[in-house]
């Protein structure tokens, strides 16, 4: 690869991102703990693993190891909304310094082998691959939310 294709993907991760922290934005306040059903992450759950992946991503050079993070229900619970803000935030701050991240890689870091903690096993990946990976998993939680917001938005229009 080289600087377009990394400027390219740094792009596509913050048009990810920007979609993402608009639909956090949506989430009604007091329904920052709401989720679909009693074993589905919440909206304040979804938020802190997508920062979760964002930090093991970005420490990924130091490690050599991207170790399992999944998404848990109740591993995150705000007491309020400047609470949720607060991920938001977090969330906005981490979407420049992943993507600088992104746009300073070499070619040579692409092809850099990690090891990724699999349900099957430990697998030997290239960095470039665990970054699309990263990707593909936020644009699977942002539909997530968007379900989220409108079953939410359906429910609270036909108690109104």
């Amino acid at each position: 690869m080289g600087g377009t294709e990394q400027t390219r993907m740094a792009a596509f991760a913050d048009g990810v991102r920007n979609s993402t922290l608009k639909r956090l934005k949506r989430v009604p306040e007091g329904s920052e703990n709401w989720a679909i059903t009693a074993g589905a992450m919440s909206f304040a759950d979804l938020a802190h693993h997508i920062i979760q992946c964002d930090k093991a991503l970005l420490k990924v050079f130091e490690t050599k190891h991207i170790g399992k993070n999944v998404g848990e229900t109740g591993q995150m619970r705000v007491k309020d909304r400047e609470e949720f803000n607060a991920l938001v935030q977090e969330l906005h701050d981490l979407r420049r310094i992943r993507s600088e991240f992104i746009e300073d890689f070499t070619d040579a870091d692409f092809d850099v082998l990690i090891d990724a903690d699999r349900i099957r096993g430990v697998e030997r990946i290239p960095a470039g691959l665990l970054i699309l990976e990263t990707l593909d998993h936020e644009v699977h939680h942002r539909g997530q939310l968007a379900v989220y917001l409108r079953v939410l938005e359906a429910a609270r229009a036909a108690v109104a």
